[in-house]
């Protein structure tokens, strides 16, 4: 088996040179890859639920997908010591980086916003009755009434209920991952698109694989802020810092447990206890050792993700602010 999914794999392991940061084939790829992103997001801004829901299943099998055949393709294509130099697996390519957490938020969000939209249907009953209120016969998912009532009050769909802040302790996950993936996860893909060197590999597949991981984090952030429906508030963004938080105690408790048996190396959201190898940070470990260099890394993440989330907030105000003028 191992022969056969070894040949399969090494037929996409075509060859290219190892290309630069800031070089003419990445700037071009960045050019191509933002406009992209961002004329993507702005068409699907305004689908229904239903076609959210089903987008963010999408987008999570397709990165399942794509991280298997990236194990695949290392582990039987090419092998590990191809490119990292090393017979043993590469803990840098453990699925749980910052950038790999969208890989099981997206499928979340779905799951959760289906058990809404299903809850919201059983819900409906006949035309007139039943918890809807003014729900009839033939609602849509969301719970959509003829009157424009719901089992969210005054917001009919699940869209404008997540917009308006329900309670609903589920919807309050929804817009945790909502903020994660508008703040922190699109933070993540715009500054490894833009400056790690790490995304180029000597094969054509897995550079592709790499770019376009990360731009489907800025398409995501871009898709949220387009079609509003993430709540762009103080407690919002406190919701998705904790998710964050959450998220990098299981990190590290992950760095500790391999620690050994990775030689050291797992490093899962940059906070060690392996040495630091983030652009810029490994250099201000040198000053600073390494919990002090994870600090600062942290805080700077914190801080970039609360511009990501609210700048398009701020350009909105702005914008009406002139146009009173």
């Amino acid at each position: 088996m191992e022969t056969v999914l070894g040949r399969l794999l090494r037929l996409s392991a075509w060859r290219m040179e190892v290309q630069p940061v800031f070089g003419w084939f990445h700037l071009v790829y960045l050019a191509l890859g933002f406009g992209a992103a961002v004329f993507a997001a702005y068409r699907l801004r305004g689908v229904s639920d239903a076609g959210n829901r089903r987008l963010f299943w999408a987008i999570g099998c397709f990165l399942l997908a794509s991280e298997a055949y990236k194990q695949l393709f290392f582990r039987f294509g090419v092998g590990y010591g191809d490119w990292f130099g090393q017979e043993g697996y590469p803990y840098i390519l453990f699925p749980f980086h910052i950038c790999s957490m969208a890989m099981y938020l997206c499928p979340a969000v779905a799951w959760l916003l289906g058990r809404e939209a299903g809850q919201g249907k059983a819900g409906g009953g006949k035309a007139g009755q039943g918890k809807v209120g003014q729900g009839k016969a033939g609602q849509d998912e969301s719970g959509r009434g003829e009157a424009g009532q719901g089992r969210w009050g005054s917001a009919a769909t699940v869209g404008e209920a997540l917009r308006d802040g329900a309670a609903k302790p589920r919807m309050g996950m929804v817009q945790a991952i909502y903020a994660f993936l508008a703040g922190f996860s699109m933070v993540g893909g715009l500054m490894s698109v833009v400056f790690d060197d790490g995304l180029m590999y000597p094969y054509i597949t897995m550079t592709v694989h790499s770019m376009n991981w990360h731009f489907i984090l800025v398409f995501i952030g871009v898709y949220l802020g387009f079609s509003g429906r993430v709540r762009r508030t103080a407690g919002n963004f406190a919701r998705g810092a904790a998710l964050f938080a959450a998220l990098a105690v299981v990190a590290w408790c992950i760095n500790v447990a391999l620690y050994g048996v990775s030689g050291g190396t797992c490093d899962m959201f940059f906070i060690g206890p392996a040495p630091m190898n983030v652009v810029v940070y490994r250099d201000i470990a040198v000053y600073t050792g390494r919990a002090a260099v994870s600090v600062i890394f942290l805080v700077t993440l914190l801080v970039a993700s609360w511009g990501v989330f609210f700048l398009p907030k701020f350009l909105l105000l702005r914008r009406l602010s002139l146009a009173q003028r």
